[in-house]
């Protein structure tokens, strides 16, 4: 999450988009019902390579579920500004109010020695 250029930088406003786009896909997906009728089985084999479903019953049926309508693209794109500017505004918001749990002592001195072993190879 957050990745750019190959995952060579990041940004938090990358880790805001990233998020966003999965909590929106996940909620797409979540609609799909899968099943032997919505898979339609009997349909692709009546219809073969290379044949046409328009005129199936079985696409009649369940066509019009399964689109993604431009209202749906519309009411993402609804709350202004772009999407950027979304991003930077709510980094700003997490960084302003956030506030980290507390880390048990033992932890935090454990913690605490590891980045000091860090150090000491480093130099």
């Amino acid at each position: 999450l957050g990745s750019l250029e190959n995952a060579e930088s990041s940004a938090l406003e990358q880790v805001i988009l990233d998020v966003e786009a999965w909590e929106q896909a996940k909620a797409y997906l979540r609609r799909f019902k899968v099943d032997e009728e919505t898979l339609g089985f009997d349909a692709i084999s009546k219809v073969g390579p290379g044949g046409n479903f328009l005129g199936l019953k079985h696409t009649l049926e369940h066509f019009q579920k399964e689109i993604w309508l431009k209202k749906e693209l519309a009411i993402l794109s609804s709350t202004g500004g772009s999407l950027i500017e979304r991003a930077k505004e709510k980094v700003k918001e997490i960084l302003s109010t956030h506030v980290p749990p507390k880390l048990e002592e033992d932890i935090r001195r454990e913690i605490n020695q590891i980045l000091r072993n860090c150090e000491k190879n480093m130099l």
